[in-house]
């Protein structure tokens, strides 16, 4: 098993020109995982995965991380297609599992 990448993330909720996006990234080094403009604390271990939860939520995105921290933010590009892209700034970086969910209203 190899370490983690220093620096590694997720863009979300970019347009096809792959703009407006929000990005969630992790900065092993600093302890932290900055989404859009906030930035929170994170510890992860040498060789500790990395699990994220992200709910979409109109204009609200909820991201929660190894059940450890949680942040909320608002994006105003919320679309019908998140485009997904995952990227790494440094080593190289394996997924395990992409999971999505497309969640019920409840306004009928």
């Amino acid at each position: 098993m190899a370490p983690l990448p220093k620096n590694f993330g997720i863009d979300l909720l970019g347009d096809e020109k792959k703009e407006h996006s929000l990005k969630i990234k992790t900065n092993v080094d600093k302890n932290n995982i900055i989404v859009g403009n906030v930035k929170a604390p994170l510890k992860l271990e040498k060789y500790e995965d990395l699990t994220l939860r992200i709910f979409i939520d109109k204009n609200l995105v909820e991201i929660f991380a190894n059940n450890k921290q949680a942040i909320a933010v608002e994006h105003q590009y919320i679309r019908k297609n998140p485009n997904l892209r995952i990227f790494t700034n440094d080593n190289d970086l394996t997924i395990s599992k992409v999971q999505a969910w497309k969640m019920g209203n409840i306004y009928k």
